[in-house]
């Protein structure tokens, strides 16, 4: 991954990539796509209009992933999944099929989708000579994707790419912190990730790490006079985090606490976002995934056996037991 991150943070070049085709299992999300935070990891939706055109559906059925669609969290905590674009589209084909085109489906016909939205969004801020940065390119495409709400967090990532709200963003938010990125790190991991019985027993502490990140060639007045001041949030109860972080120039550390006890089977998500007080509607300047898997116990009494029954699928839909 340091080439790749090389590549990106300091010669500002957009990496966008394909999560991956592994679904819809949790953490099966592919390199590079889901294991670098350098990279744009893409995966592949499916909208009614596609259903209908495309596929040849007899009625249309609400928005989806796909189910082969490679899902997050990556091992490290990290959400893997960055944003979703469309992943099936009529693609023209080699002549030794003998045919000129052909219906092609997979997180390598969203990834390039995405990449073409981009190139339409950097086209724009380069006509209106706007000026921008991987980093701000980024959050522009996290905050202003359109969320799916009939399709989970691991799945979609922050939700489906939206260009021209990506577009207008990025125009109204020009002269704030845009030229700077952020750093999370837990330890060696980019999330926090707990899944094992004694990891979700109690409740446990954890320290994160923000530290702002210049493009390779940016002034030193610039990195001395940076000081933002954070308002912390957590989107769930059973995350704590601080109110309020100073950040300068430097990694600051921060104390998240995870309490489990009381969650239900199954996964849970939430994030710590860190919100500039100057521009609080420019929504999060950085997340802290947090993903915490309450696993189903078993007995003896029942051979360690597990059946389900009356349990029904609509189209597309997965179900996941822990």
């Amino acid at each position: 991954a340091l080439p790749i991150y090389e590549a990106v943070w300091k010669n500002n070049i957009i990496y966008v990539s394909s999560a991956g085709n592994n679904g819809p299992c949790l953490s099966t999300v592919g390199c590079p796509g889901g294991t670098t935070s350098s990279v744009i990891g893409v995966g592949a939706y499916v909208s009614p209009d596609m259903m209908i055109a495309e596929y040849s559906l007899r009625e249309k059925l609400p928005a989806n992933q796909y189910t082969w669609s490679s899902r997050g969290p990556s091992t490290d905590g990290a959400l893997g999944v960055s944003i979703s674009a469309p992943g099936g589209a009529i693609a023209s084909v080699p002549n030794w099929t003998l045919r000129g085109t052909q219906l092609m489906n997979g997180t390598s016909m969203s990834s390039p989708n995405a990449c073409g939205g981009i190139a339409l969004i950097l086209s724009a801020l380069k006509a209106n000579a706007v000026p921008y940065t991987v980093h701000s390119i980024r959050r522009a495409l996290e905050n202003t994707a359109m969320k799916a709400e009939t399709i989970e967090v691991f799945a979609q990532g922050h939700g489906i790419i939206q260009v021209d709200k990506a577009y207008d963003y990025l125009v109204q938010n020009s002269v704030t912190t845009s030229n700077v990125g952020f750093t999370v790190t837990v330890g060696s991991n980019r999330g926090i990730y707990l899944r094992d019985p004694i990891q979700v027993a109690a409740a446990s502490d954890h320290g994160v790490g923000i530290e702002p990140v210049f493009p390779e060639n940016t002034d030193n007045s610039e990195r001395i006079s940076l000081q933002l001041h954070l308002a912390l949030t957590s989107s769930a109860s059973w995350v704590q985090c601080p109110s309020h972080l100073e950040l300068m120039n430097q990694c600051r550390h921060i104390n998240v606490r995870v309490d489990p006890r009381g969650l239900t089977e199954g996964v849970h998500y939430a994030e710590v976002c860190g919100y500039d007080l100057s521009a609080p509607n420019s929504g999060p300047l950085f997340r802290v995934p947090v993903t915490v898997v309450i696993p189903k116990r078993l007995s003896e009494s029942t051979g360690f056996d597990v059946a389900y029954t009356g349990v029904h699928f609509k189209p597309g839909q997965d179900r996941k037991s822990t």
